[in-house]
């Protein structure tokens, strides 16, 4: 829970730098129920892959340094932290 406010203040620092409305979290009301925790841990497998592919995705399109760096950074995470931990569980 602590590195993914991690993860949000990161790109909240960006949203302030740039002077653009940060986006309301609306996954409040939408997060899935599963029938166990390894079921959880697979979804979390998938999702650290798509997380990882959706900043891949994004980079393609730009060019300010920092942006790019925050990114990366949070990619890295999904792959080397979060996904590992997810395929232990799974």
């Amino acid at each position: 829970m602590s590195a993914e406010q991690k993860h949000s203040s990161s790109l909240i620092m960006l949203y302030n730098k740039y002077n653009l409305t940060i986006p309301e979290n609306d996954w409040y009301n939408e997060v899935p129920e599963y029938e166990n925790v390894q079921e959880a841990c697979k979804a979390g497998v998938n999702a650290e892959i798509e997380n990882a592919a959706l900043y891949d995705e994004m980079m393609k399109n730009i060019t300010h340094e920092d942006i790019i760096q925050v990114f990366n950074s949070l990619k890295n995470a999904s792959l080397e932290k979060h996904l590992p931990a997810f395929e232990r569980c799974s």
